[in-house]
């Protein structure tokens, strides 16, 4: 068997059972207030961001040097943290059921 092949679980409903299961609940996407989607843009921007962070220089973007680098990386950092947790969240969030 090779290793990119995982057997399919026989203990219960596989996850594309699991999420085919999710699209007839709801009907057609239903996104209620306080359940947004993830933004596009803002992952776009967090993809960006780390881009940046892991390929320094390969972006046109202008990164300083010296005694302030430390602060531009750990800002950086700072706004892809809060950035992905908050598309994350609001991921998890608008699969979240308001009466369960």
């Amino acid at each position: 068997m090779s290793a990119s092949v995982i057997p399919p679980s026989s203990g219960g409903p596989t996850l594309s059972e699991r999420l085919i299961a999710t699209y007839a609940s709801d009907g057609p996407l239903q996104v209620a207030p306080g359940h947004e989607l993830p933004s596009v843009s803002e992952v776009r921007r967090c993809l960006h961001l780390l881009r940046g962070l892991l390929f320094p220089g390969m972006q046109s973007d202008g990164r300083p040097h010296g005694a302030t680098l430390r602060a531009f990386v750990e800002s950086q950092l700072a706004a892809l943290r809060v950035g992905l947790s908050q598309q994350v969240y609001r991921g998890i969030h608008h699969r979240c059921r308001q009466n369960e």
